[in-house]
């Protein structure tokens, strides 16, 4: 799928082909611009990360400080979400503002469209369709928040067997000092 966004006559309406956001990049958007995960890392007050300038990130026009904080904040409510129901909800109102279109390419690949043109909407379109592959390939149970003490960052177990709890093997690692120095103050007490 290319990443280029291109516009198209479909439907007697103008459509713009969503952009690819790579997994990756969408939990780190989710992780460096989402309110909960810069208030947890007590970051409210410094500037923002360029996720924008990052190898992965989308090929677009340059989307708003504003823009990322809303659609950051959107997944980080999805992720975060208390069971599958409240989940589903989140994610079908993403859905629904995105606007998705299935188109089929000339190669006969599934591609994503949608009426948006500017590019705050169509990177949510992007990180939408993403967030669908997703959840198609890996299930609910494969999202998820960080189960550190100080720690609300974002992941999706995509290798694992849906029994990931931690973003990052630091959080998971500091998680096993901490057990493990309750255990040994408790077989000292």
């Amino acid at each position: 799928m290319s990443n280029l966004i291109v516009t198209f006559w479909s439907y007697t309406r103008l459509m713009s082909v969503v952009p690819s956001v790579p997994q990756p990049w969408l939990v780190s958007l989710a992780n460096e611009y989402a309110p909960q995960t810069r208030e947890a890392a007590g970051e409210t007050r410094g500037p923002y990360l360029d996720v924008m300038a990052e190898p992965q990130a989308p090929r677009m026009s340059r989307v708003s400080q504003k823009d990322l904080i809303s659609i950051a904040h959107r997944l980080w409510r999805i992720f975060a979400a208390e069971g599958e129901a409240q989940r589903a909800a989140l994610f079908a109102d993403l859905l629904d503002d995105a606007e998705l279109s299935p188109q089929v390419n000339e190669r006969a690949e599934l591609c994503w469209t949608t009426s948006h043109t500017n590019a705050g909407p169509l990177l949510l379109a992007g990180c939408a369709a993403a967030l669908l592959v997703a959840t198609q390939e890996h299930n609910w149970r494969r999202l998820g928040t960080c189960a550190g003490d100080d720690c609300v960052d974002v992941y999706i177990d995509a290798a694992g067997r849906g029994t990931r709890r931690y973003c990052s093997a630091t959080c998971l690692n500091r998680a096993r000092v901490r057990a493990y120095r309750s255990r040994q103050h408790a077989s000292s007490g």
